[in-house]
């Protein structure tokens, strides 16, 4: 989710966010970090991982972000809505402006390089293992 960027969103949710309609709570560092843990967990799962595949390999190339960004929101949505934000992808927008403020810390930018791996997946191998996260994370 914080990897992708608000370009990916329909115009009408940029709008809402830019003129701020509804103000989006403050997060902290470390629930930045919480919520990039909960997503890592969350898209590593091997049910998302071949809901993901199955709409990689059967969609067309220009369709891919798209359907990508839909089968996220099902992750995302109640997740934003745990740390205050509307339960929506408009909720979705404003968390990731949120999380935008700690975009250079080193913590926040090693889980958004996992993210958009676990996003971004390339068929390297016939048999994929998703990293394990939480101990490979520790500062």
């Amino acid at each position: 989710m914080w990897s992708l960027s608000l370009e990916t969103h329909d115009s009408a949710v940029q709008a809402a966010v830019a003129s701020n309609v509804i103000a989006p709570p403050a997060l902290s560092l470390e629930q930045v970090v919480e919520m990039q843990e909960a997503e890592i967990a969350a898209y590593s799962k091997p049910e998302f991982q071949n809901q993901l595949w199955k709409i990689l390999e059967s969609a067309p190339p220009e369709e891919h972000a798209h359907l990508r960004q839909q089968l996220c929101l099902d992750v995302q949505v109640p997740l934003v809505a745990s740390m205050g934000f509307e339960p929506t992808a408009l909720g979705v927008c404003q968390a990731t402006e949120a999380v935008l403020q700690f975009h250079g810390e080193g913590k926040v930018q090693r889980r958004n390089a996992i993210l958009t791996d676990l996003l971004n997946p390339k068929p390297l191998a016939a048999h994929w293992e998703p990293p394990t996260v939480p101990l490979a994370l520790t500062p």
